[in-house]
């Protein structure tokens, strides 16, 4: 095939503009899986010691790189080594996957998959790649060439994304969605945006940026106070790592922060990623205190229209299984955790490991049920 794996493990290697410029050339997904979310995601919790930067590149006879593979090293007393995805954890990075011309998707999967089964028991004691897209074509891809090598892939059923499709219009999408529903959309529409008492405002400049960015912690930080819950906000890594992606992706249109007002008082504000045909809703904020009509709902409904009129195919909710999502007609994508242990003593003793845990918790369900 002429591909061959080399590996990025260094911060310096990991930052060459050469090489991110060539990553950016092959990303078309998620915000979520581009260079500049992963690597700033490395630059923040990359200084944890237990971890250590593993992204596998794949490239041609020519140099030229055909995939990669964005993951890093997790050290584990018990389990070793485990490869994950770079922007996993607390951060929630949806639609994990491996950047790759399509074209080449076979014979670079086969190249990731014959590295893996070098290193594996070495590099890698156990690959666990979070909250995958069941469809995602290059991890089934790279599923299919670790079969070959006799490794044994998990699927390990996760929490999807809530994906809303847009048509043409705002009359069409309503027409979609639940009699008392759209109603109350009207309603709102007509009761707040026609008059005017409504109106919804996005950060341009520095300053814009970082007033709605503090309006942003304090509403969601002020939600999760009402609901007696720690916010992630409240995490140094979590703050920091957001606070330097906003700064670089709203001016390159990778992200949106806007703040809605009603009767000239901020009462929520959206913390949007974009890519060409999709806003995806990250975080919010909202004001908590009892509202006839939520002014939560009156953001999501700006969101959604604002999205149809500039020609956006999607509004992604992401990952989890709130009631709200489907009343906006919300649908739930499959999505899975994505699992391999090496053929090793190490490997044997997680998987049975891991068996009880799921046959407990199935005990246990079933005491419950009963």
């Amino acid at each position: 095939m002429g591909l061959r794996t080399i590996v990025v493990d260094s911060d310096e290697r990991l930052r060459d503009p050469a090489f991110v410029k060539a990553w950016q050339s092959l990303h078309h997904g998620s915000p979520m899986q581009s260079p500049a979310w992963l690597t700033t995601w490395w630059n923040v919790y990359g200084k944890a010691k237990p971890r250590k930067l593993c992204v596998a590149v794949v490239q041609d006879e020519h140099d030229k790189i055909v995939a990669v593979a964005p993951w890093y090293i997790h050290n584990q007393p018990l389990t070793g080594a485990t490869l994950r995805m770079l922007g996993d954890g607390e951060v929630c990075s949806d639609y994990a996957t491996i950047a790759v011309i399509p074209e080449r998707r076979r014979q670079a999967t086969a190249a990731l998959a014959d590295w893996l089964h070098q290193s594996a028991g070495k590099t890698w004691q156990k690959i666990h790649f979070a909250s995958i897209d069941l469809g995602d074509a290059s991890i089934n891809a790279l599923a299919a060439h670790l079969r070959a090598f006799r490794f044994e892939p998990q699927r390990v059923p996760n929490v999807g994304c809530s994906l809303v499709s847009l048509p043409d219009s705002w009359e069409t999408y309503l027409s979609e969605i639940s009699k008392n529903h759209r109603k109350r959309c009207r309603r709102w529409w007509r009761d707040y945006f026609e008059t005017q008492r409504a109106k919804v405002v996005c950060a341009h400049e520095p300053a814009e940026i970082n007033e709605h960015w503090q309006t942003l912690v304090q509403l969601h930080c002020g939600r999760r106070r009402d609901k007696q819950g720690d916010t992630a906000f409240n995490h140094a890594e979590f703050y920091q790592f957001h606070r330097q992606f906003i700064d670089l992706s709203i001016p390159t249109n990778l992200a949106s922060l806007q703040t809605l007002f009603v009767d000239d008082k901020p009462v929520a504000t959206e913390y949007l990623l974009l890519d060409a045909d999709t806003v995806y809703c990250y975080q919010s904020g909202a004001v908590t205190r009892r509202h006839r009509d939520g002014y939560g709902n009156l953001s999501v409904l700006a969101v959604i229209r604002s999205a149809i009129e500039n020609g956006f195919r999607h509004v992604d909710f992401l990952r989890g299984e709130e009631a709200y999502k489907s009343h906006w007609n919300g649908k739930t994508q499959a999505a899975i955790d994505f699992v391999v242990r090496a053929k090793n003593i190490v490997g044997l003793v997680d998987g049975w490991f891991h068996q009880a845990i799921d046959q407990a918790r199935d005990i246990k369900s079933q005491l419950v049920g009963s």
